[in-house]
This record gives C-alpha cells, sequence and structure tokens, in this order.
C-alpha cells in the first residue's frame, strides 16, 4: 500500500455507525479501532442504536444515541433509514461517511485519501470502496489478535494474498467470485467455500443469497458533504429490515451530483468481519424490491420530497 503524504485535513467528519438489537460488541470496537488509527483527518464517531433497551457501552470520544424499539415497525424489524438519520442530526461534521458495525478500515489514511478525492471537484460524493472478506471461520482467532495485539498488529498479520479475502495465518478457507447480473449490472458476488458448497445444494436457499455472499464492494458505503445529504433528504425511511435503503440515497445522489465509485485500489479497500445473518428477512426483502421500484418510476424530485421531512 502505497504511502500518504497529503495534507492534514481539518474539517470535521461524521462517521456514522448502526447498530440494531442483538449485535457484535467485538466486531464494532475493532471497527472503531480502526477509525481511531486514521491519521491527518478530524473524525468524529456517531454509533446510533435501535433496540428495546441501550446496550452500548459508554465510549470515550463516541457520540451515541438510543433509539427504542416503539420506532420499529410491527413486524419488529428495525427500520435503518432512521437509524441513519437520527445519527446524522447528533453529528456535527461538515462530511457524512455511512459505515457499519462490521467494517474495519484496513489503510489508516483512508479517509485523508478518500476526503482528497471529494476536493477534487465541484459537487462530488464517493460510494462503494473495494472490500476483501475475513470468513467467519478466521474471526476468533483474528479476535484474539486484536485483543492482545490491538488492531494495527492484528491487521498487520493477515494473509492478503488471495482476491478478495483476508486470512488468518494458516486458514484452509477460500473466497470463491463470480459475476453475474442483477438490477440491470453485471455484478461481483463473493462466497465462502462452505456457504457456496450449502447454497448449491439446497434449492430451497434460492431468493437468500444475501444470507451466503456479500458483493466485492461495501454496499452502504456513501461519502458525501453533509448539505448534499440534506439536499436530498437523507434515507428513506419506508424500508425495513435489511436491502434497499443504501441503494435508494445513492440513486438521489446520483440524480443531483457527481457520485462517483471508490477507486478499486487496495488503499481504498475496506474488511469486512464475516458473522451469521439470521436479521435477513426474505418477505421484507421483497417489499423493499417493491418500495424501491414504485420509488424509482416516480422519480428522484419526488421522493427527496417526500423524504425531506426526515432530516429537516
Amino acid at each position: 500500500m502505497k504511502k500518504y503524504f497529503g495534507e492534514n485535513y481539518r474539517d470535521k467528519i461524521s462517521v456514522i455507525i448502526p447498530v440494531f438489537k442483538t449485535f457484535s460488541l467485538s466486531r464494532i470496537l475493532m471497527a472503531i479501532d480502526s477509525l481511531r488509527q486514521q491519521k491527518k483527518v478530524n473524525l468524529e464517531i456517531v454509533v446510533a442504536e435501535q433496540s428495546p433497551q441501550p446496550t452500548f457501552p459508554e465510549e470515550k470520544g463516541i457520540s451515541y444515541i438510543h433509539l427504542p424499539s416503539n420506532n420499529e415497525t410491527s413486524s419488529g424489524h428495525a427500520i435503518p433509514g432512521l437509524v441513519r438519520n437520527e445519527a446524522a442530526k447528533i453529528s456535527s461534521g461538515k462530511y457524512l461517511y455511512n459505515a457499519d458495525g462490521d467494517i474495519v478500515f484496513l489503510n489508516p489514511y483512508f479517509f485523508a485519501e478518500s476526503l482528497e478525492l471529494l476536493k477534487t471537484g465541484k459537487d462530488i460524493a464517493l460510494y462503494r470502496p473495494p472490500m476483501r472478506r475475513l470468513p467467519i471461520e478466521d474471526f476468533p482467532v483474528f479476535e484474539k489478535d486484536w485483543k492482545s495485539l490491538g488492531i494495527e498488529k492484528a491487521l498487520g498479520k493477515l494473509d492478503m494474498s488471495q482476491k478478495y479475502a483476508a486470512h488468518v495465518p494458516g486458514s484452509n478457507v477460500q473466497i470463491i467470485s463470480f459475476r453475474k447480473k442483477e438490477s440491470g449490472r453485471i455484478k461481483t458476488f463473493l462466497y465462502t467455500s462452505s456457504d457456496l458448497k450449502e447454497y448449491e445444494e439446497n434449492p430451497n436457499l434460492k431468493g437468500e443469497e444475501p444470507r451466503y455472499s456479500t458483493l466485492d464492494v461495501h454496499a452502504g458505503a456513501t461519502f458525501m458533504e453533509r448539505r448534499h445529504f440534506i439536499e436530498v433528504g437523507g434515507f428513506c425511511e419506508r424500508f425495513t429490515a435489511w436491502g434497499c435503503h443504501d441503494a435508494d440515497l445513492q440513486w438521489k445522489l446520483r440524480g443531483n451530483l457527481n457520485l462517483l465509485g471508490f477507486p478499486q485500489e487496495e488503499e481504498y479497500a475496506v474488511l469486512h468481519l464475516d458473522h451469521e445473518r439470521g436479521y435477513f428477512d426474505k418477505e421484507a426483502w421483497q417489499r423493499n424490491r417493491e418500495i424501491q421500484q414504485l420509488r424509482r418510476e416516480g422519480g428522484a424530485r419526488r421522493a427527496i420530497s417526500e423524504d425531506l421531512k426526515n432530516v429537516l
């Protein structure tokens, strides 16, 4: 990874991490540790939790908001757009970055280099940085290294020789990639060898793909100026559970400014800490897709007008 010799940036960047009901505390703390390793930038870390009772531990230097379960849908699903919008309201940065609690930043200059890209032109936003996966089978060893050595040294021990993957030494898990058309575009999907085997051997799992695969990018990540976030009405709060709220925001941004994909280069790669995905709900996913389609048929201007109440 090349060294960064750019300037020190004083403009504050608010990094939002949503937390839903039961969550992996160690993964979130790893994500936070990697944010604290960022250099040459002024970061504000914002954690927003939607759960019956506050469970996230008080952390020095973390802005925190709890949203009770009565803000969930009748089905008990979280409303991710609501959680992210409320986090944005308590944040104070000129810039907003939407992260997740299972994402670790590999490059300590990730935000400095990304902010440099934003400043190359007017009305630029970035989305979907490249992503590697740490298989769930490798996580216990990585967690042990993190606890004893810290995040920087734990990351330094990982084997990055396999494309799209990060492995602890001695791991025999493989990340398998393939490309297919989805939503009118060719995308790269990643499976672990064990997940792909289970998925291919059980025909009843068709439609359950998000339980088993990820993209080769962090699909939910967006980096923009706060004013752009407000101009498009923030996140739509009609989507529930997993999926679509992030793509919907990116669709609105694309129609209003210059939305660019992060460069597919190693210094912009983030690390996904794999975990069980029991939260995925096939019926909720289908409802979200239907809402997404209706909004796109109505056009971005109408969608933004509907959403502005969420951020004003």
